[in-house]
């Protein structure tokens, strides 16, 4: 009896981990084939063997109640003269609370990391957005930022020819170096720098994976599980679907995080608006759709 309460208290265990990780962020999208082996062994392997030691035990005492001691050697005992289900719920039970430690150590590190990784990206959004505020307090501050910024280019921002060449006639040209754009220019630059932030937070690359078609898709619908990504991206792609912000960020990506996530931008963020005209028009039609469809089942249920 003592042993099952025990195997009991350990079954607890094991659901309130699997309550816990469901709470937890990327639920079960993991990209490691060791986590996903790890995961099964935890979740379905070690409760059914625990299961099946339940099983035995109760089996081992109803033999041994009916027909005796001799029986139970007969069909239980093993060489170290220990009841077979005990000997292996306990060499079990010390392998699981062996995993367990090893586990939430592992856990235990990668929280301490994603803390220590946001607390990062809190200090450098801080540093970085200071660094923009400042170069506006007057104008020689403000043209030694934009030697600063402009040299990713090669000594020069975007010149109209240029952007023409890349881009056509799909995106206006803006020269962000003219003074009479400094404020827009910090004012966008601060944004960008936010949206690099948020993209570090939200492990924004982990949640969509660039080049996944899938993951596309579904970024461009509202979806439950994903909510908080869904408005952080919708975001971006509000933001840089403006011309001048297009500008700034053209400018100024080569110093912001790496570049996947200017690749990232560019395959989730900038392609699907550039590629469809009426995105927006879809957008708006879907939200309003999906809003009257919740407040029509509100109505049937009253």
């Amino acid at each position: 009896m003592i042993q099952i309460l025990i195997v009991l208290f350990l079954l607890s265990i094991i659901l309130f981990k699997i309550k816990q990780r469901k709470n937890k962020r990327n639920t079960y999208k993991l990209s490691n084939i060791l986590e996903d082996v790890v995961l099964f062994l935890k979740f379905i392997v070690f409760p059914l063997i625990f299961f099946i030691c339940i099983y035995l035990c109760f089996v081992f005492y109803k033999v041994r109640q009916k027909y005796g001691d001799n029986k139970v050697h007969q069909m239980f005992m093993i060489i170290t003269g220990q009841p077979f289900p005990l000997v292996i719920f306990t060499v079990f039970t010390f392998v699981y609370v062996l995993f367990e430690i090893t586990s939430t150590g592992q856990e235990n590190a990668e929280n301490e990391e994603y803390q220590l990784e946001f607390d990062k990206a809190k200090w450098f959004d801080k540093l970085i957005t200071r660094w923009e505020k400042t170069s506006l307090v007057d104008n020689d501050i403000s043209k030694l930022y934009n030697d600063i910024i402009k040299k990713q280019h090669g000594e020069t921002f975007y010149t109209e020819n240029q952007w023409k060449t890349i881009f056509g006639n799909k995106i206006d040209f803006y020269d962000v170096a003219d003074p009479k754009y400094n404020n827009k220019f910090r004012f966008v630059a601060i944004y960008i720098q936010e949206m690099t932030n948020l993209y570090r937070i939200f492990k924004l690359n982990d949640v969509l994976i660039l080049g996944n078609k899938k993951d596309l898709i579904d970024s461009l619908t509202y979806n439950k599980g994903k909510g908080k990504v869904y408005t952080v991206v919708t975001l971006m792609r509000l933001w840089l679907s403006d011309d001048f912000v297009r500008n700034v960020w053209e400018n100024t990506k080569k110093t912001m995080d790496s570049p996947n996530f200017c690749a990232w931008v560019q395959y989730f963020i900038i392609d699907p608006v550039q590629q469809d005209k009426k995105f927006w028009e879809k957008y708006s039609n879907s939200w309003s759709r999906d809003e009257s469809e919740l407040l029509f089942s509100l109505e049937t249920k009253k």
